[in-house]
């Protein structure tokens, strides 16, 4: 087997629907293979039931956090060339990974894709995407850059942002030797990376970037002050599956007193007295004039979902241009099990498309 999943579960996306939220329409891909409303994917199912009890035993802490992570799988099916180039901004210095298909060879004027990792400011690693970025350069035949920046607390707000912004002026200005077209270059990322791409938006001219390409974003960090309101009622749950889904919506819930988990990150984030409301770091209150077209994805069991979907349709009242698709049935950070939930993989055809408009 290729992957974890038969390769036909990828058809069953095909049969997406459509709702309004917000005022704004989003397309739904179901579970491709449970038509049940209110359960959970069963490959995240299984995922859950491994992990609640280990969950709740680990004491919340920076050292346990940076232990977490996902062995994804390699998909690809040519040759994938990896180069690493070392940048430095305010005397720091950090990583850009390179993935880009051996064929054809000295190959020019390529889209490239920026890629910023997620991990809540705090965790994860080039490493993190690095099979679903590989696949994606494949399938699209793009430059793929895998931005290994400055985690906090050791590196606070705004070094991470800086280091986003440094990595596109870097691209544009060695577009040549690079081999991409630098007025098409797509900046992307998953959660708080996709909090840092669309936060860097604003040092650049929209027309300058191709697109962008968010993985259920983190956009408001202000969770006591939000402009919409958040309601567990949103998500749709049959009782035997809410205490696998539960405990995952902590993120972004802004129903009751900010978690301890948020709490933990923004004093990890946000360690000079900055405003969880600033448009740095809460990009929810950027105009949407400060983005190019984007495609933006997120997760039905994602306690992030309300923020990302309520922010698709605030860019598109603004005359801005975002397309929102939501998968049914599976929680935060489903990129992370490419080869194993096949969403993962979908997802990442969608972004095809999208580059190739």
């Amino acid at each position: 087997m290729r992957a974890f999943y038969d390769d036909s579960l990828l058809k069953g996306f095909a049969n997406c629907g459509e709702i309004e939220v917000f005022g704004n329409k989003i397309t739904v891909k179901p579970i491709p293979d449970v038509a049940t409303p209110g359960v959970l994917d069963p490959r995240e199912f299984d995922l859950a039931k491994k992990t609640l009890e280990e969950r709740k035993a680990t004491p919340l802490s920076l050292e346990n956090l940076r232990k977490e992570g996902f062995p994804n799988i390699n998909l690809n099916t040519v040759e994938i060339i990896t180069k690493v180039y070392h940048l430095e901004h305010d005397g720091l210095g950090f990583d850009l990974w390179q993935y880009v298909p051996r064929k054809p060879f000295g190959a020019s004027k390529r889209k490239a894709v920026l890629y910023v990792h997620g991990g809540s400011y705090i965790t994860g690693s080039v490493y993190s995407e690095e099979n679903p970025m590989k696949y994606l350069t494949e399938i699209a035949g793009c430059a793929v850059f895998n931005l290994d920046y400055s985690l906090a607390p050791e590196h606070p707000f705004p070094c991470a942002l800086n280091e986003v912004v440094e990595a596109v002026r870097y691209l544009k200005q060695n577009a040549g030797s690079l081999g991409i077209d630098g007025e098409a270059i797509y900046l992307a990322g998953d959660s708080a990376g996709a909090n840092l791409v669309l936060a860097a938006c604003p040092s650049f001219e929209p027309s300058s970037l191709g697109g962008l390409i968010l993985f259920y974003p983190a956009v408001a960090m202000n969770l006591e002050s939000l402009p919409f309101e958040w309601k567990e009622s949103d998500y749709e749950m049959q009782d035997a599956y809410k205490p696998f889904i539960l405990p995952r919506l902590i993120l972004g819930r802004s129903d009751a007193n900010i978690s301890p988990l948020g709490k933990l990150l923004a004093s990890f984030y946000l360690r000079n007295g900055e405003s969880r409301s600033d448009p740095r770091v809460s990009p929810l209150y950027l105009h949407a004039f400060s983005f190019p077209k984007m495609l933006l994805f997120t997760a039905e069991y994602d306690g992030l979902r309300i923020q990302a979907e309520y922010f698709a349709s605030k860019v598109n009242k603004e005359g801005g241009d975002c397309r929102c698709i939501r998968y049914k049935g599976i929680h935060h950070a489903f990129l992370d099990k490419f080869g194993y939930f096949p969403q993962a993989e979908d997802a990442l055809w969608e972004a095809k498309r999208f580059l190739e408009e």
